[in-house]
């Protein structure tokens, strides 16, 4: 019997070498039925190289947000990835 767990309580393992940071977002969204939104050609320009299991998958996206500079919030049970911005980043313009 199969039973969907919240993405809380499911581990995640890695095996990643020079991947985007968005490909293995994807991955991990196809794998662990969670809900992401982010800038796609902003996290294709951060490599991920990872060999690591993680307790679930917001461990997992907290250290590769962090490796790559940038943050995350959990807004609605929707995983959203952001620039780290000092105050006043709210109004913040990308491109």
């Amino acid at each position: 019997m199969a039973a969907a767990l919240p993405a809380s309580a499911q581990k995640v393992t890695i095996a990643v070498e020079g991947q985007p940071l968005n490909k293995v977002l994807l991955d991990l969204k196809n794998s662990h039925d969670i809900q992401l939104s982010f800038n796609d050609k902003q996290l294709g320009s951060c490599l991920i190289t990872d060999n690591s299991s993680y307790e679930n998958p917001e461990a997992a996206i907290a250290s590769w947000v962090a490796s790559c500079k940038l943050s995350y919030k959990i807004r609605n049970g929707v995983f959203v990835i952001f620039n780290k911005k000092g105050k006043g980043s709210a109004g913040k313009k990308n491109e």
